[in-house]
């Protein structure tokens, strides 16, 4: 076995012991989606380019870090009280559609979840060949050249409905892509289960 095949094991039994210790990983759905299969892949191997990301280096793990710190602890979303959540996988597909919409907002100069073709979020993770589970996207518009994933955690958490996606405990992986136009930055990530 060779580095890579090592490192990518360990990675995979370090998730499935996070999983066992938060409640997860076992019939109920929330188990870790297998490496290789409908495109969950190992976000330590992901590289995106920097105009996928908005330049913002490490932007993969970072994005899931963040995501998965707020799953981790108990909070409410808009009155609604959500325990803490098992820890999100990356995936390729839903990274995939995320790159296609925020591709086309910068792209088109607009923010909605509605695609400039009409696309739902569902139209485009099901472009992709993802077999899902349930889907959902959160998205955020920054302004002002200040781009980075802690600005949008903050403006996802305070959003009753973005809250309550990420919080979603029948999701277990994501994917997310961040595409600048002059002074914006137009983040997507598609959760699914």
């Amino acid at each position: 076995m060779n580095t890579t095949s090592y490192t990518r094991l360990a990675a995979t039994l370090i998730a499935a012991s996070a999983l066992t210790a938060c409640g997860g990983g076992g019939d109920d759905g929330s188990s870790a989606p297998a490496i290789g299969q409908n495109g969950a892949v190992d976000v330590n191997t992901v590289s995106m380019p920097a105009g996928q990301t908005c330049g913002i280096g490490n932007f993969a793990p970072a994005l899931l870090a963040a995501i998965n710190s707020a799953r981790a602890q108990a909070r409410t979303c808009g009155g609604t009280a959500y325990p803490a959540a098992a820890p999100l996988g990356w995936n390729s597909l839903l990274t995939q559609a995320a790159v296609r919409h925020s591709s086309d907002m910068a792209t088109k100069g607009f923010f909605s979840h509605n695609g400039s073709d009409g696309s739902s979020y569902i139209d485009r993770i099901n472009a992709t060949g993802y077999n899902d589970n349930g889907l959902s996207e959160v998205l955020n518009l920054s302004q002002g050249g200040a781009f980075s994933i802690g600005r949008s955690m903050n403006s996802w958490l305070a959003s009753p409905g973005h809250c309550a996606s990420i919080m979603d405990p029948s999701f277990n992986e994501m994917g997310g892509a961040c595409v600048s136009s002059g002074s914006k930055a137009y983040f997507t990530v598609d959760f699914g289960g």
